[in-house]
């Protein structure tokens, strides 16, 4: 288990930075819109920031649904990209939701993990989308659970095979400090 002090100050490494603490501005009921301006130039500096004329979207392109939003399909620069955007009700907790992601994958690198492409913001319209690696095949869900069109389920080493690499993706993330 892990105490009080050491949750506390886990919590608070990210806002001991300037990068942390315009992260967790995104948290605030009505966050300043000179520390949305600071995600901004902090994503112009890191390179992950995207413009809107870089992305093309296809809005029928649904590729999922969920409590943050959609998930639609696009491309970024002529490659097939998962343009994840948030809900319109609710959006500041979402935002910071999707704030805490970004602060996350924007640093990540890793075979068994989507690429993180970038993230495109409108500080006016808090608005802010995550531009992700498009994968091909189908869902985890359906290849785990769902059988195939024989009636059987997915084969045993195929199974450890994704388990592998899902594995190899958890190992990865907890070597790294989000930051």
């Amino acid at each position: 288990g892990h105490s009080a002090a050491s949750d506390d100050s886990a919590h608070s490494l990210p806002t001991t930075t300037p990068s942390g603490r315009a992260f967790e501005s995104l948290r605030q009921d009505n966050p300043p819109p000179q520390q949305l301006e600071t995600l901004g130039e902090m994503g112009r500096h890191e390179q992950w920031l995207v413009g809107k004329e870089e992305l093309q979207v296809s809005p029928q392109d649904v590729l999922g649904m969920g409590g943050f939003g959609l998930v639609i399909g696009g491309s970024f620069h002529g490659t097939p990209v998962a343009i994840k955007v948030v809900k319109q009700t609710g959006t500041l907790k979402l935002l910071a939701d999707v704030g805490n992601e970004l602060r996350i994958l924007r640093k990540l690198r890793h075979p068994n993990l989507v690429l993180f492409h970038g993230a495109c913001m409108n500080v006016e319209r808090r608005d802010l989308v995550l531009v992700l690696e498009r994968v091909a095949g189908e869902s985890m869900d359906s290849f785990v659970l769902a059988p195939r069109a024989d009636g059987e389920l997915t084969d045993g080493p195929s199974r450890c095979q994704v388990l592998l690499h899902v594995s190899l993706a958890l190992r990865y993330l907890h070597s790294r400090q989000p930051c």
